[in-house]
């Protein structure tokens, strides 16, 4: 066996130093770029702000983020706490005539209340499927039962099985999936919340829930 140059162990102290510091940082380095790009967008997106404020507000940094959030402060009190539900509601139904864009408001509206605590209607029960072929397995969102007049039948046209609406997200963007149906013995249903199933959908299985790690 060749012995080892003091140059060569020198290198590889020095190279394995660099990967050892090199993993540390680079979460750190990460997370600060995720945020960073978060409140330049942040920014970006509160700019015209800036034509209604005050000059004299104008030098102060971040100022546009912080009246922003306390508009949204403001309206979720107004919405809280004063009846302007029938306004609302006047509202939405002129956007459900507007080709386009009541689709995407409405679309958008029932996406965020799916993961509201509130909301038990929608994404009811996170369950393992096998998809997309037999033997593997994804995770998806149980979001209904399939009404039976829609149901796959039998030669005699009985429905011999309940079958489920799953929605399987996609990663790392869960905004979109497969919608797939499927037979409630087919459904296997996990105990995960909504929110810890797609914290694991976008990470690609890396981030496990907590409360299971401490289980091995």
């Amino acid at each position: 066996m060749t012995k080892k140059t003091t140059f060569q162990r020198s290198y590889e102290t020095i190279k394995s130093l660099f990967v050892s510091g090199f993993l540390a940082l680079l979460p750190l380095a990460i997370t600060f770029a995720i945020f960073a790009f978060l409140y330049r967008t942040a920014k970006t997106w509160c700019s015209p702000v800036f034509y209604v404020l005050p000059s004299f507000l104008n030098n102060i940094p971040g100022v546009e983020l912080f009246i922003v959030l306390l508009f949204i402060i403001g309206m979720g009190a107004v919405l809280k706490f004063f009846v302007i539900k029938p306004l609302i509601e006047m509202l939405e139904g002129v956007f459900k005539k507007l080709p386009l864009v009541g689709q995407v408001y409405f679309g958008i509206k029932q996406l965020l209340s799916a993961f509201s605590p509130k909301d038990k209607n929608h994404f009811q029960r996170v369950v393992l499927v096998e998809f997309p072929r037999r033997g593997t397995f994804s995770l998806g969102f149980l979001t209904n039962e399939l009404h039976s007049e829609l149901s796959p039948k039998d030669v005699n046209g009985n429905v011999t099985t309940t079958y489920y609406n799953v929605f399987v997200p996609h990663t790392p963007n869960p905004t979109t999936g497969f919608f797939i149906i499927v037979p409630e013995q087919e459904c296997h249903e996990v105990p995960l919340t909504r929110q810890e199933a797609m914290t694991i959908i976008i990470s690609g299985g890396i981030i496990q829930p907590d409360r299971f790690k401490k289980q091995d």
